[in-house]
């Protein structure tokens, strides 16, 4: 997600424009066509000449919408509506915004409220847990899901109504186990957000970690997506780090700690500093914390005293997939 703000206004942008072209095929001249069995079929000329077409975008949490709400209404609205406006129709587009506030069965009354209002083409499903929740209902109720930020390998579903705007996890999970291998790591302790997103990445990564040779130590970390308060994660996920180091002698270096969270990341690295066997290792990441500018506005020295490795690598290899 790094670069995130430029990176959704250009591809809702090219969304914008297929939608666009989809009035060019809707709105185009049809006529009254007689088949050889003599049943006649009768097509309504331009059905979405001068209409007004609602479309959705549901932000995933409130940070989200901070910057996703001005993208929408000011930049890719009017983008939208100059290119319509060129096919001479007089059809226009608007957007209806809304929040999930971080909750996946909130984003699914969302969808669901848009379906009462009659709109049936969104974006929305930004978290991979919201998308998995909204996913069959938008199936059944003949919606048009799209995101431009899901990444689980769980949701890669074949003729589904779910349409992702950047590839899934697949290749994330070997390419942060080949940089952890490489930089001399041998045991991880993973921190992860307790959904499809967090889980895809950690049922692809822990095998191919421990094919080579790597071990993961004690249980996985794995909190809720509405946590707000991790001192007894960090409790359980410091004492692991203690024991896997004084395997090694004290090299903290063979001991990585693999964290997979979105926004919330600036709450955990507030908190961590308070225990030392966790602060003073290295801190490996994903797409999810890579140059994560809210963590760097609020957790700035403890970003950089132990996750820069995080956020640099994990960029890398996001854009190696």
């Amino acid at each position: 997600m790094a670069d995130k703000g430029m990176t959704l206004a250009v591809v809702l942008l090219v969304a914008g424009l297929i939608v666009g072209g989809g009035v060019g095929y809707f709105a185009a001249p049809t006529k009254t066509v007689t088949q050889s069995t003599t049943v006649t079929q009768t097509v309504k000329e331009l059905p979405l000449k001068n209409a007004v077409v609602k479309v959705g975008y549901i932000a995933s949490d409130t940070t989200g919408l901070e910057t996703g709400k001005p993208y929408h209404e000011q930049i890719i609205v009017r983008d939208m509506n100059a290119y319509a406006k060129t096919l001479g129709y007089g059809t226009t587009f608007t957007f209806n915004v809304d929040d999930a506030q971080g909750q996946a069965n909130t984003h699914l009354e969302k969808v669901q409220g848009f379906k009462s209002a009659g709109i049936t083409v969104f974006e929305g499903g930004g978290w991979s847990s919201q998308a998995s929740a909204a996913l069959a209902y938008s199936n059944s109720n003949g919606m048009l899901m799209w995101s431009s930020s899901s990444t689980s390998p769980t949701l890669a579903i074949a003729n589904d109504n779910l349409f992702r705007m950047c590839t899934a996890d697949t290749h994330l999970s070997p390419a942060l186990a080949d940089m952890m291998w490489a930089a001399g790591v041998k045991t991880i302790v993973i921190f992860q957000r307790g959904d499809s997103w967090g889980d895809g990445i950690v049922n692809l990564l822990v095998p191919i970690w421990t094919q080579m040779g790597g071990k993961v130590a004690g249980e996985k970390i794995r909190y809720a997506n509405e946590v707000t308060e991790f001192a007894n994660y960090l409790t359980v996920a410091d004492q692991q780090v203690k024991t896997a180091v004084a395997s090694y002698g004290g090299e903290t270096q063979r001991v990585g700690v693999v964290i997979l969270s979105f926004s919330e990341i600036s709450v955990i690295l507030k908190q961590v500093s308070s225990y030392p066997n966790i602060y003073n290792v290295h801190w490996w990441g994903s797409d999810g914390t890579a140059k994560s500018q809210r963590a760097m506005d609020d957790a700035p020295e403890e970003a950089n005293h132990m996750a820069s490795t995080a956020y640099s690598h994990a960029k890398h290899s996001r854009l190696s997939t």
